[in-house]
Formats: structure tokens, sequence, C-alpha cells
């Protein structure tokens, strides 16, 4: 009983002291008073492994999508130059640390340099051959390598995306 008294004075004087003074009337005076804003929520801290899942995933995205230009312009006749190859990070590199939050995620992405891996060497080789052209078994080799890379870099995006996975 005592501690609704307490609330109740407290109230009356906050409310008292919002009215303030004034030299003109009966001492009431409308103020403006700011529109509560509710502050935005600072985004959650990163954790430096998913710092450095998300730089590989980048790195490893942009490798996929050179490669398989190489590759896609070879399947559809046009000539490609060699020279310079895709980065694409060591397999052995890419770890959740022991964080099973990013375990899945981690695995996504070591498949996905595997097989981009895969298609960057066939193209290495293909360079470094006398042949003309790859073989058309080779072509679609190193297509299917790069599509499957795609296809896991897709995968590891879903597992970030709140809304169709579990976000790490």
């Amino acid at each position: 009983m005592q501690r609704w008294r307490v609330m109740i004075v407290i109230g009356l004087v906050g409310l008292l002291a919002a009215c303030g003074s004034s030299s003109e009337g009966d001492g009431l005076r409308a103020t403006n008073t700011p529109a509560i804003t509710p502050t935005p929520t600072a985004p959650p801290t990163a954790s430096p492994i998913g710092l450095r899942l998300q730089a590989q995933y980048e790195t490893l995205s942009a490798a996929q999508e050179s490669i398989l230009a190489v590759w896609e312009s070879l399947a559809n006749g046009e000539t490609v130059q060699c020279g310079d190859y895709p980065a694409v990070p060591d397999p052995a590199s890419i770890s959740a640390a022991g964080e099973t939050h990013y375990e899945a995620q981690a695995a996504l992405l070591r498949r996905a340099a595997i097989d981009t891996g895969q298609a960057v060497s066939l193209w290495q080789a293909e360079c470094s051959s006398a042949r003309s052209a790859p073989a058309p078994e080779t072509i679609r080799e190193a297509r299917l390598a790069a599509s499957s890379a795609g296809d896991a870099l897709s995968e590891a995006v879903q597992l970030d995306d709140p809304g169709t996975g579990p976000a790490p």
C-alpha cells in the first residue's frame, strides 16, 4: 500500500513539473514536447569468425563467377585469353574455429572452394596445353564444378539470411 502512495506522489510531482509555471493566466501553458522516437537498436557485434567467413564468401563468390564466365564462354565457342586466374582461398583455411553456430556455413564455403579450385585448375591446365581448345569433356567437367560451387555459395547465403534459414 505504501508503495502505491509513493508512486502516485512521484507521478503527480512529475506531472506538475512538466506543466511548469508561467506569469500569464492560470499558470498552465502548452509545451512543445518532442515526440518520443525509438532509438535504433545497434546491430549485434559481429563475430570475428562471422566476419572472416563473410570475407571468404566474397572472395569465393568473385572467383566462382569469374571462372564460370571463362568456361561458359568456351562452351559457347568463344576464345578466352589465358593470364590471370581467380584467387581461391585454401579450403583448409575455411573454418568455424569450433563455433558450432558457423559449422554448416563453413562446410559449404569449403565445398565451394574445392569446386572453384577444381575449375580454376582445369583452366590453368588448358592454358599450359598445346591444344587450341579444351575437349568437350573438360568443358563439361569444369562447368559442373563451377556450377556446384555456385550452388554451395547460394546455400551458404541462405544460412546467413534470417528469413530463409538459421542465422550464424
